[in-house]
């Protein structure tokens, strides 16, 4: 999973291929877009974000749905997720990308060890989450991310910002 930011324009988390460089993501991204591009890309290690819908640019979901119900009392966790910078230099741990919607409708996307499966997943959400929810393998695509990806009680592991790159348009 990347963040994808540009000056003006919403982050977007791209999910695809571990080793697609960042030249590769953001012309994916900004290949029909008009005005503003995306210049900037972070991946994200691991950890849990918060997305503005599930509205999706093409997204290719496998795994079917795996349901759960979270144990935590409604409104439980108020305190908003934290943001972890990752240290330059670490390696990142092979991780699967799973969506998740919640019954209001509230969408967030988990970075995860590609180890787990999804009820080990759903095992850990049901600790923090309360009512009922769902959650499914994507293998690529493109969300929006929410104004705060910070999801409640959870860390997200993004590695630090750096100067955006050159422009890169859609080809001619």
């Amino acid at each position: 999973m990347v963040l994808l930011q540009g000056e003006g324009l919403p982050d977007m988390v791209g999910i695809g291929a571990h080793d697609l460089p960042p030249s590769k993501w953001l012309e994916i991204e900004n290949r029909s877009r008009r005005g503003p591009l995306y210049d900037r890309v972070r991946h994200v290690r691991q950890g849990v974000m918060q997305l503005a819908g599930t509205t999706t640019k093409g997204a290719y979901l496998t795994g079917g749905h795996t349901y759960g119900r979270g144990k935590a009392a409604a409104g439980a966790t108020e305190e908003p997720g934290e943001i972890i910078v990752a240290e330059p230099g670490s390696e990142a741990a092979p991780t699967a990308a799973w969506l998740g919607v919640r019954e209001d409708g509230t969408a967030f996307l988990v970075a995860i060890d590609l180890q787990w499966d999804s009820f080990d997943l759903r095992e850990a959400l049901e600790q923090s989450l309360s009512g009922d929810f769902h959650i499914q393998h994507v293998s690529a695509g493109s969300y929006q991310a929410a104004p705060d990806v910070r999801m409640p009680g959870w860390k997200i592991e993004i590695e630090q910002a750096d100067a955006p790159m050159p422009s890169v348009g859609p080809k001619a």
